[in-house]
């Protein structure tokens, strides 16, 4: 049923604006814009045919060469490693939408409403030789943010850092879905 939700949603996404040649091409306003109201029409479409009382989390975004521009949604998270600095640190770039004083109650997700209570959208630049993660709870709650760094640098390649890093979560008997994807500058 998510494969049917997933392409469901992508029939949905807004038209590209007619009068610019390609995303990138807009400036950030307009990116972000658009990646708001692409964040928008997904999210009705969920809505519109879930039959169930849950909702998901969501990161979209789009990269061209070392700029990223993220739509964050839940508690799903995006972390740039920077292997450049002294500590080789990772960061986190997303804020987790939950309620203050709970543990881990979503305050905004996709497909629960009509309307997303709130939507962050993040511009940054991915490090020279540095990566970005993109990963679920499943994952950043079994596997701490210097371990990952540690998988990060360790790794070959983006598809073995991803590989790793679900291998880590799920050694770590992580009990939630287990989502990562790397992407190497």
């Amino acid at each position: 049923e998510t494969a049917v939700v997933s392409m469901r949603s992508f029939s949905f996404f807004p038209k590209f604006p007619r009068n610019k040649p390609s995303f990138e091409n807009l400036n950030q306003v307009e990116r972000k814009l658009w990646l708001k109201q692409l964040v928008e029409a997904v999210n009705k479409n969920i809505f519109r045919i879930n039959k169930t009382n849950m909702g998901t989390t969501l990161l979209a975004g789009n990269r061209r060469r070392d700029k990223v521009t993220l739509a964050s949604v839940g508690d799903s998270r995006a972390y740039l490693y920077d292997p450049n600095t002294p500590t080789q640190i990772i960061k986190q770039i997303t804020k987790d939408h939950v309620w203050p004083n709970t543990r881990g109650i979503l305050s905004s997700v996709i497909g629960l409403d009509k309307y997303i209570p709130k939507i962050g959208i993040f511009d940054f630049t991915i490090p020279k030789n540095g990566s970005l993660l993109l990963c679920s709870d499943g994952l950043w709650k079994f596997v701490d943010s210097d371990n990952i760094a540690r998988i990060i640098a360790l790794s070959d390649s983006a598809e073995s850092a991803t590989t790793r890093l679900v291998d880590e979560a799920t050694n770590n008997n992580s009990d939630d879905n287990i989502s990562a994807i790397v992407i190497r500058n």
